[in-house]
């Protein structure tokens, strides 16, 4: 069987999906910044001129050099991949890794709304096949053919709506540290610190990520000790 290749020009979509999603996220954390800012810092134009510095450029500086780390790995992921479908199994090579699937242990293979696929085994982490495969219609008729292909249906919220989790950590954010109420404070703040501690188990936890990733997540403790501060000072010290 022919051996399958990402194209060499598909990467540039791949990786304009992903800076549109930074530049978007980005965006919510700015107007949180601003917003915290507002209610919370003295009203003159050296705290306007630092708070649109930090929050402006520092941390789109911080979020783009991230994201370019990411998409240069990606890039090398997406360039050493092949895929070898037979006629009991599939093999997926990537980065000089190799796994492969037979086809009775293939629970289901779905696709996203991007055309990407997804196969989900019984023996081996989740494997995605990229809609900028060449010959992908090809590839796609003899997948359907040996299993079938269903389109990705997903109950968690935040997975169908990514969206919506930033807007929840930077509205919990806004809420600690611009009211006063201890309610809203008590309830965001534990909220907040709850979905942190179950994006660092999750980092940890998935194959996705690798040890460079987890990693740069234990800054996050930081993060979750500083609103845990936070939130211990405004409802027992105020």
């Amino acid at each position: 069987m022919p051996v399958y290749k990402n194209s060499p020009g598909g990467f540039a979509l791949v990786r304009k999906q992903m800076v549109r999603r930074v530049i978007l996220l980005w965006l919510i954390i700015v107007i949180g910044v601003l917003t915290i800012s507002f209610f919370t810092g003295p009203h003159n134009i050296t705290n306007a001129i630092v708070t649109v510095f930090v929050g402006v450029v520092v941390l789109g500086l911080i979020m783009f050099n991230a994201v370019y780390k990411v998409i240069k790995q990606q890039k090398n992921k997406y360039n050493s991949f092949s895929l070898d479908i037979e006629n009991d199994y599939l093999q997926l090579q990537s980065e000089g890794k190799g796994t492969t699937i037979a086809f009775k242990d293939i629970i289901e293979i779905a696709e996203d709304k991007y055309g990407n696929l997804l196969i989900k085994s019984a023996s081996e982490p989740l494997m995605s096949i990229s809609a900028q495969l060449e010959s992908y219609a090809k590839v796609k008729e003899i997948l359907n053919t040996k299993h079938g292909i269903v389109p990705l249906q997903t109950k968690d919220l935040f997975k169908k709506y990514p969206i919506l989790l930033p807007l929840i950590v930077i509205a919990c954010m806004v809420a600690v540290y611009v009211s006063n109420n201890k309610i809203i404070v008590g309830l965001s703040g534990i909220s907040l610190i709850a979905i942190m501690i179950w994006g660092l188990y999750d980092v940890w936890t998935s194959p996705k990520y690798d040890a460079a990733m987890k990693k740069r997540s234990l800054w996050g403790i930081i993060v979750i000790l500083s609103i845990g501060f936070t939130v211990y000072y405004k409802l027992f010290q105020q």
